[in-house]
């Protein structure tokens, strides 16, 4: 006999209201974990993180020593959670931001009415604001992040941001771009992650251009993926110069008897280097990248 459609809807509001009470419980527990954090690192010291009987530790400069402490503090968080200490260092700042400066956001985590990912990302964005500004930002949006997906508070809080920072949008721009760079993190099985920190505008305009070149591949008949194809894209267009060799992914840790990656077993030979010069090179090339700037009216109307 089927189960009437009045049931089988009751069932589902039960079943969606304990997910909803479950998720608040979730919450809450990400609310009080970052509390416990907050006070780990108020009652952490150097004395506590390092041997100050050591001549090379007890030389250094306090910024050195206290970097030192701060990566040791890491290591003993990531141990004691089991996460890795790049969550553990994502966790331990955010914890420190809304402790000092958005405890209003903090209680909302503990109460479990917004997600830590609502949380992080007021954390991220206020961490470099004065504590009165940062106020004012989480002020401005905090009742509204229940209501919206993480990704979508974050957007509302980056526009809060802008809007109330006491340093004006063009100076705050030039030192950021100062810090534009280019890193490798090597990850498994012949894999590493290649990350560039670029202006909004560039980084927009280059993905836009490996993608529809990727786009592009695909409707020809390559059967690769698109992501695939971005990334193949990437490469094509930064080594089709014919100036790879071996000995450039051999050595790509470093100089001869520098580290290598340590997730490759030892005595493998580093994977094959892609065929150059790569069509997606030429084909990347015709293609005119567009980025969409949005302006809001308030700067079009000057109010």
């Amino acid at each position: 006999m089927a189960t009437p459609p009045s049931t089988a809807a009751s069932r589902l509001d039960a079943a969606l209201d304990r997910a909803a009470d479950e998720q608040a419980a979730v919450n809450a527990a990400a609310g009080r974990r970052t509390v416990a954090l907050a006070e780990v690192l108020a009652t952490t010291h150097e004395s506590a993180m390092l041997d100050l009987g050591v001549e090379r530790v007890s030389s250094a400069s306090p910024e050195r020593r206290g970097s030192v402490a701060h990566r040791a503090l890491v290591a003993e968080v990531a141990c004691a959670l089991g996460v890795s200490e790049h969550v553990a260092a994502g966790w331990l700042a955010d914890a420190e931001v809304l402790a000092s400066k958005a405890t209003a956001t903090l209680e909302a985590l503990c109460a479990g009415t917004i997600s830590y990912q609502h949380a992080a990302k007021l954390a991220d964005a206020v961490a470099g604001l004065p504590p009165s500004v940062a106020v004012r930002v989480e002020r401005a949006v905090l009742d509204r992040a229940p209501g919206m997906t993480a990704a979508r508070f974050g957007a509302l809080v980056r526009a809060a941001r802008d809007r109330l920072h006491p340093v004006p949008a063009e100076v705050r721009h030039q030192a950021a771009a100062l810090k534009a760079d280019v890193w490798v993190d090597d990850g498994t099985d012949g894999m590493s992650w290649l990350t560039a920190h670029l202006p909004t505008p560039v980084a927009r305009a280059v993905y836009d251009r490996l993608h529809r070149t990727a786009t592009r591949a695909k409707t020809d008949g390559d059967p690769r993926r698109v992501g695939q194809l971005r990334a193949a894209a990437l490469a094509a267009l930064l080594l089709d110069d014919h100036q790879v060799t071996d000995s450039h992914a051999t050595h790509a840790a470093g100089p001869p008897g520098a580290a290598t990656n340590p997730n490759t077993p030892p005595g493998t030979a580093p994977p094959d280097l892609p065929d150059l010069p790569d069509p997606l090179a030429t084909l990347a090339r015709t293609v005119r990248p567009v980025v969409h700037v949005t302006v809001p009216i308030t700067t079009l109307t000057g109010t």
